[in-house]
């Protein structure tokens, strides 16, 4: 028993070794394909007439400490006003995120609140981005953290890929702006890039799972 339960062991870790490898590969292989493709400039701004409308999701459960400064950084998105909403859902919040919201969004009418009853919020992420996508009115759908700070054109870019490529979804990169604090958010920052450069650019590879593209910002954008 207990040498099947070691060879056991043993064939679990030489596969997950083996996964790596091959996803490692497939990850070189997908950027150098991309290094090599000259159908999209990164430096090309996409103009406005094409950028098509986008709704941006935002879940917040007690995000008070740091939902304003989020908002405010898309508000202030390098991309036409009149086609991007972003739809806060928030999520049965017991602090101040609903009313920092509610007065965001009586400041700039893009901003739409979705108010989770207390008694049936609380549910997870996945919950709380069904509750937006019902309120969305823009066919393109992006998903934003509470945290999170992207670029002025992370949007446009992100959008320049999916018009322009002709992909159904595309995942943005993650650039964690404490890495430098401390040794623990270093690491933290490497695993990170490893997850994004190894195993998002390996599956795009080898099983078409969105299109990661590797830039300063972090959301999830695609087709609604």
């Amino acid at each position: 028993m207990t040498e099947i339960l070691f060879l056991s062991a043993l064939a679990v870790m030489w596969t997950l070794v083996l996964y790596t490898v091959v996803l490692t590969l497939a990850a070189y292989t997908y950027w150098r394909r991309r290094r090599l493709a000259r159908w999209l400039d990164p430096h090309v701004r996409l103009p406005d007439f094409v950028c098509p409308s986008v709704s941006v999701i935002i879940p917040a459960h007690n995000e008070a400490r740091v939902i304003e400064r989020s908002l405010r950084i898309l508000l202030a998105a390098d991309y036409p006003r009149d086609r991007l909403e972003i739809v806060v859902v928030n999520d049965a919040s017991t602090d101040d995120t609903g009313e920092i919201c509610r007065r965001l969004a009586s400041e700039d009418a893009r901003i739409r609140l979705v108010d989770v009853p207390f008694d049936e919020g609380g549910t997870g992420k996945s919950a709380a981005l069904n509750r937006g996508l019902a309120h969305c009115r823009h066919p393109f759908i992006a998903v934003y953290d509470a945290d999170n700070r992207p670029l002025p054109s992370a949007i446009r870019l992100l959008m320049a890929e999916l018009v322009v490529g002709g992909h159904d979804a595309v995942v943005g990169g993650i650039s964690k702006v404490n890495r430098g604090r401390t040794l623990l958010n270093r690491f933290a920052a490497l695993e990170f890039s490893a997850f994004q450069w190894i195993l998002q650019g390996g599956r795009a590879q080898l099983f078409g799972i969105g299109t990661a593209i590797r830039q300063h910002w972090h959301n999830e954008l695609a087709r609604h």
